[in-house]
């Protein structure tokens, strides 16, 4: 039943957040901006975060999939990577629960069994350990949760991609968000992602805690950290 919910939740439509006025850039060398990048731009503000696209990559409109629908694709230029970006708003998450032996769980304290939920619908085999963000890659993100792995996705969700690296970021009262980096040379790749990955954080608020704090002696060696755990889990991807 719980679970059943929980699938149920990944497919809702996003309504009105907290409404703030923080930075959302989508401008192309193309011209105007798409319906498609308007919409998103609209659904960033809603979910008090910030976006603007990286250097090197082109926008294209999200998609339904059976196993997590987005709202936006980010396309590196060189075709080596593909970034999808999925935002659900926390104020628009309604609960049906029927379960006479156990309270409703509210959208707030569900996002690590959301994450779950999502990586056994896009993994075909999810056989890389995750990992939980410390304090400082948090303060990246002004996030209060944050989670990677690196997995293979499954063909009908990621296609000819061989590799996916899922990332997942949740502030209270605000959003879920979900980034999914789709490739086949993580070496190729691996500097794209971390700009791609820069693009899309929560609005810093006053008195923000999860802001990072640039004299920690740990910040550079929690990143690093960070890093060389994907390298070494890309190492043993097995490509097709």
């Amino acid at each position: 039943m719980l679970f059943k919910y929980l699938f149920a939740l990944l497919l809702l439509p996003v309504a009105a957040c907290q409404k703030q006025a923080p930075v959302v850039n989508l401008e192309q060398e193309e011209g105007e901006a798409s319906a498609a990048q308007i919409s998103f731009a609209a659904l960033v503000t809603r979910c008090n975060m910030e976006f603007a696209l990286p250097p090197g990559f082109r926008f294209a409109p999200g998609q339904a999939t059976d196993g997590l629908d987005y709202e936006a694709t980010l396309v590196a230029e060189n075709g080596g990577l593909e970034v999808r970006i999925a935002l659900r708003c926390l104020a628009d998450a309604e609960v049906d629960y029927q379960d006479p032996h156990s309270s409703k769980p509210a959208p707030e304290h569900i996002y690590p069994l959301l994450y779950t939920a999502i990586v056994q619908q896009i993994a075909s085999d999810p056989y890389s350990a995750s990992g939980g963000f410390g304090e400082n890659s948090l303060g990246e993100f002004h996030a209060d949760w944050g989670q990677m792995s690196l997995l293979q996705p499954k063909p009908e969700f990621g296609g000819a991609h061989q590799a996916m690296l899922f990332l997942a970021i949740h502030r209270r009262a605000a959003a879920d968000a979900y980034m999914v980096f789709l490739f086949d040379d993580y070496a190729a790749v691996k500097d794209q992602i971390q700009t791609a990955m820069a693009s899309l954080h929560f609005v810093e608020m006053a008195n923000d805690s999860t802001a990072p704090d640039p004299a920690a002696p740990d910040a550079s060696a929690e990143i690093n950290a960070r890093e060389n755990r994907i390298d070494t889990q890309a190492t043993a991807i097995p490509m097709h």
